[in-house]
């Protein structure tokens, strides 16, 4: 169940069941949480090269997928952090830089 999770991409759900389990030993959480970040950053970078789109319209369309975009880090941020802490693993990922990277989105965006 937990290797069908991870293949699916649904490390945060997985390393909930992992620390629920005590699985902690045959599947370390930290790096799946890191996999899940980076997966995350990937598919979070606002790519916008419609050259059929001008004008007013591709910068209206720009912003609002930025919009979008921060909505879905600060997402995944805060279910990262939620997951480090009940899961109790702050020693092995501590959530300062998370934090700050989210506090910054939430400044910037005004969300």
């Amino acid at each position: 169940m937990i290797e069908e999770m991870i293949s699916k991409e649904l490390q945060v759900n997985a390393v909930h069941h992992i620390c629920e389990l005590g699985l902690v030993d045959k599947f370390p959480p930290v790096p799946l949480l890191k996999a899940f970040l980076k997966n995350e950053k990937k598919a979070a970078i606002p790519i916008f090269e419609d050259p059929n789109n001008a004008g007013r319209a591709a910068v209206y369309l720009f912003f609002t997928h930025l919009d979008l975009t921060a909505h879905k880090v600060r997402s995944t941020l805060r279910c990262v952090i939620q997951c480090i802490e009940l899961c109790k693993l702050e020693v092995e990922f501590p959530p300062e830089n998370l934090k700050k990277h989210l506090e910054k989105i939430e400044t910037a965006f005004n969300l």
